[in-house]
């Protein structure tokens, strides 16, 4: 179906996470603080001077020029350029933080270890952190709407704000497995996976969950929405996994790669880059 085929990089880091800006101008993140942009929609890559050491897990482009990423030990990295020079943020936190959205251009929230729950007001300027109903490890945060944010991690934890992040409420989840990652396909259909394969699906906006068929029993660290109806997710071994029905079911997809496969992107609706440990990077 899609014919996937190993970029080799001389990237020796852990890729963590990707974005394209544009169709051409993609961003990616991971360990030691890289920072790495492509303008060719991944084909070739160039280092970017990055203002930490500390590993990076989530990165998001809240405008096309306005960029933020977020990683361990609280650390939180801006840049006003379209991602050619960045800067560190000050962060309210030292736990390591996982996962980063935007809610509006100025509304910001990210989530990590220990159920930290920040937020920014302006854009990713200053952060705060706000109350958490868990301890648990927070993994991936979805934006179902402006006000309806869920977000999820180990254990199955599966948390909601009905108010635009303000507080915070569990969620009962159909698993004990860790979640890594959430998307949102409508305002109703939310489908989040995780390790040993699992895929569980919300038809209420994240109210009520159910279990869904895997193809796969290798971990899941990544789901993305390409269309509504279009979906794929990867994870270890890596395994790229494809719905075709809005997550309703799921075939394995070829990928030519055994490395760990942490995030993918769609450049177009036909073309895929996905990232993954000791560099490796891949493309349809």
């Amino acid at each position: 179906e899609h014919n996937v085929f190993s970029k080799h990089t001389n990237i020796l880091a852990d890729i963590e996470d990707i974005i394209a800006i544009t169709e051409n101008n993609l961003m990616a993140v991971g360990s030691a603080g890289l920072i790495i942009s492509s303008k060719n929609a991944g084909e070739t890559w160039n280092n970017v001077e990055s203002p930490t050491i500390f590993g990076l897990h989530s990165i998001i482009a809240v405008t096309k020029n306005n960029l933020l990423a977020v990683g361990d030990k609280g650390v939180i990295v801006s840049s006003k350029n379209a991602g050619k020079t960045w800067n560190n943020i000050e962060s309210p936190t030292t736990n390591l933080l996982t996962s980063i959205v935007a809610i509006t251009k100025n509304n910001l929230l990210a989530v990590g270890f220990y159920g930290v729950i920040i937020s920014s007001k302006n854009g990713g300027e200053t952060w705060n952190k706000i109350e958490s109903p868990t301890t648990t490890w927070l993994s991936s945060i979805v934006a179902v709407t402006k006000n309806n944010l869920v977000a999820v991690g180990n254990y199955g934890i599966i948390i909601s704000s009905k108010n635009g992040g303000e507080t915070w409420n569990k969620v009962t989840s159909p698993t004990t497995s860790w979640l890594s990652s959430i998307v949102a396909v409508t305002k109703n259909n939310l489908i989040a996976v995780g390790s040993g394969g699992v895929i569980i699906s919300s038809k209420n906006g994240g109210n009520t969950w159910n279990k869904i068929a895997s193809p796969t029993t290798s971990s899941l660290r990544s789901i993305i929405t390409v269309t509504k109806n279009n979906l794929m997710a990867v994870g270890d071994d890596g395994v790229i996994i494809s719905s075709k029905n809005s997550g309703e079911t799921w075939n394995e997809v070829t990928s030519n790669t055994t490395s760990w496969l942490t995030s993918i992107v769609a450049v177009t609706k036909n073309n895929f880059v996905a990232v993954g440990d000791n560099g490796v990077i891949i493309s349809s």
